[in-house]
């Protein structure tokens, strides 16, 4: 299927990294962290994990909640998008950082999008002397299309400029599948051309010869490496997508709650039984998964996290803090406060 034909998938799984810059962009406008996490079923503690994995429907989620605050989609995406770095998207950011040249960044970039974000599918054309840089979103849900257009234009443009620093990029043109609408400030000085708005798709227009250009920070074996973990970190989304790893996404946003499988069935459309029954043919059960997820979480957290062993054993859905490191102590051989000394 072409890229620019697949549907939006709202249980499809990424990076929380954009989760993060939305909460930092909420907190420097004095919005509730309560008010944005709402109906998210995240945290803002598992938001800052680094191995945090979300779906798109929770970005979504997230998204909606800021614009009910905010208004103007498009002003706000714009100003989000300006808090984006390559820096916050590990392997994918460092591997475009060090590619060879903007033409590899490019395409590392758009490869191993799915890891980064689910949004607007991205592709490059090349056309009489011209490189346009594609954006779609055609097939996402009208309400957030502003906001994620304009966070795209700014965060693009803020990542040419790491990627090419102290070189101006030499844009010819912009397009806009928009009606016309006020500019929000600075947008003129990051993208100094002609508009044409109504266009087919959003296109960011540039010449192509700076597609050769040489990257700064390039280094061979460092792109290797990000591009093999980028390789690996794409497997693993896809992996996750199976029924496993949607009950592995849906308890680790609901642990402290400690939901049954009943409760899990539900969220999924199935019956207990059904669900019972997809868990055997994948060739786990109920009991394995959730044990799984709490000594994964439970790592994370003792791993990166300043939380305290008791306030852990409370995020994790146990009883108390016995309970807890009885539990942890059975599968890793050693107590909570033991294992986070010895990372430590």
């Amino acid at each position: 299927m072409d890229r620019l034909t697949q549907p939006y998938n709202p249980d499809a799984l990424s990076s929380a990294a954009s989760t993060h810059i939305l909460l930092e962009y909420a907190r420097s406008i004095d919005i509730p962290e309560a008010r944005i996490l709402q109906g998210t079923r995240l945290s803002a503690a598992l938001c800052m994990l680094p191995d945090t994995l979300i779906r798109s429907w929770q970005e979504v989620q997230l998204i909606e909640n800021l614009l009910s605050v905010t208004g103007d989609a498009f002003q706000t995406g714009f100003q989000v998008g300006h808090r984006y770095r390559l820096s916050s998207y590990g392997m994918w950011g460092l591997g475009m950082l060090t590619s060879p040249t903007l033409n590899d960044a490019v395409a590392l970039g758009i490869e191993f999008l799915q890891t980064a974000s689910h949004f607007n599918h991205v592709c490059k054309e090349f056309r009489q002397g011209k490189v346009n840089i594609i954006l779609d979103d055609r097939h996402l849900p009208a309400a957030i299309q502003p906001f994620l257009t304009g966070r795209d234009l700014s965060s693009i443009a803020i990542m040419l400029s790491e990627l090419l620093p102290g070189l101006s990029i030499p844009m010819i043109g912009l397009r806009l599948a928009m009606p016309k609408r006020p500019l929000p400030p600075g947008f003129e000085l990051i993208y100094p051309v002609n508009i044409e708005w109504n266009a087919p798709c959003h296109a960011i227009l540039a010449e192509e010869w700076i597609m050769a250009a040489p990257l700064p920070n390039a280094n061979a074996i460092t792109h290797t490496l990000c591009r093999n973990q980028c390789i690996k970190q794409l497997a693993l989304l896809r992996q996750m997508e199976g029924v496993r790893g949607r009950i592995k996404q849906l308890l680790v946003n609901q642990l402290q709650s400690s939901p049954s499988m009943e409760s899990i069935a539900g969220q999924l459309n199935v019956t207990p039984r059904t669900l019972r029954r997809q868990l055997e043919s994948e060739g786990c059960t109920w009991r394995d998964i959730k044990n799984e997820v709490r000594l994964e979480m439970a790592e994370r957290l003792l791993n990166n996290s300043a939380l305290s062993i008791q306030e852990i054993a409370s995020q994790l859905g146990y009883s108390d803090i016995s309970a807890f490191s009885h539990a942890f102590k059975r599968q890793k051989q050693t107590s909570p406060d033991h294992f986070r000394r010895q990372v430590g």
